[in-house]
């Protein structure tokens, strides 16, 4: 189908191979892809110390395994909770401001939970460090170029 029909229909314009269009999602600049890359490694370094620490921090606040659970689910909440809302305050107040203060907030979250004793703190702590994860985490994926190629998947086919 061409010409004001497949307009109408909204199907994309179709080259000679019957393959749909695309068009090519631009790269991030080397320098870019370096300092994102680096970012995500040293993430990674900063998880895996506090993972690491569990089962000292399991110990020394003598939580049974189900309240540790509770407590390590604050990681999660506090994530997913601030991703929602990352992209809204990066659009706000700006892309910096949100950094340096998930930053701060994780810089200072994952060196609390060995000073807990007991396992509302420790899940109080870890709900902020998962916000303070999430956010930073959230924040510097949108730097990358997003795909123009490819069809929302929300729209209506």
């Amino acid at each position: 189908m061409s010409g004001p029909d497949a307009q109408r229909a909204g199907a994309p314009e179709r080259r000679s191979t019957g393959a749909p269009e695309r068009r090519a999602t631009p790269l991030p600049s080397p320098r870019l892809r370096i300092a994102l890359t680096t970012f995500f490694a040293l993430d990674g370094f900063i998880f895996a110390g506090w993972v690491v620490r569990i089962p000292a921090i399991k110990e020394q606040t003598g939580a049974s395994a189900s309240t540790l659970g509770l407590a390590l689910l604050g990681v999660s909440a506090g994530a997913v909770v601030t991703m929602m809302f990352t992209a809204r305050l990066c659009r706000r107040y700006g892309s910096h401001p949100v950094t340096v203060v998930c930053g701060i907030l994780l810089s200072l979250s994952v060196a609390l939970p060995p000073l807990t004793h007991t396992t509302w703190t420790l899940g109080t702590v870890l709900l902020i460090f998962g916000a303070a994860y999430g956010g930073i985490n959230n924040q510097q994926t949108q730097r990358l170029p997003q795909p123009t190629g490819l069809r929302d998947l929300r729209a209506p086919p």
